[in-house]
């Protein structure tokens, strides 16, 4: 059994991921015409808020619905709270030490809550097929899903635009 295949597609699963991640930066950019640093901790914030409600056993399709709802809320409040009232000063540095700021609250409140858990949270997978062979190489279901979810959304947003 070689292990090659296995990496492979964990690597384009997690480069997927990072792909969706540069996504909305784009999006971000190109809607406001500034670099948004606290992106990163937003994303961060909907794992970690996905992970506690799926401790609360709503399931995934509830769990996933509740980290993008619970996302957009917070991101929402975020733009109107504090860049918002900043628009009017037009200088994009007072943006950029904005939403680092931002950034730091956020990774600050997550660590308040979730201590030094936070490199040892791991989600229970989406499916239970394991791994799967395919021409004689193993392939985790899992990164398989993950990829093929991220490729969907990178071609409807490519179909949107």
């Amino acid at each position: 059994m070689l292990i090659l295949p296995s990496l492979v597609t964990n690597g384009l699963a997690l480069g997927a991921v990072y792909a969706l991640v540069a996504l909305g930066l784009v999006v971000v950019f190109k809607g406001s015409g500034v670099v948004n640093f606290a992106h990163g901790a937003l994303f961060t914030m909907a794992a970690f808020l996905g992970y506690s409600l799926l401790k609360l056993d709503l399931g995934y399709a509830l769990a996933l619905a509740g980290a993008v709802i619970g996302t957009l809320v917070i991101g929402v409040g975020i733009e109107r709270v504090a860049y918002r009232p900043l628009i009017r000063t037009r200088n994009p540095l007072v943006f950029k030490a904005a939403s680092s700021a931002c950034a730091f609250v956020i990774i600050g409140l997550l660590r308040a809550i979730y201590g030094g858990q936070g490199d040892f949270l791991s989600y229970p997978p989406v499916i239970e097929a394991g791994a799967l062979a395919i021409g004689g190489f193993v392939v985790p279901a899992q990164q398989l899903l993950v990829l093929a979810s991220a490729v969907v959304a990178l071609l409807a947003f490519a179909a949107f635009f």
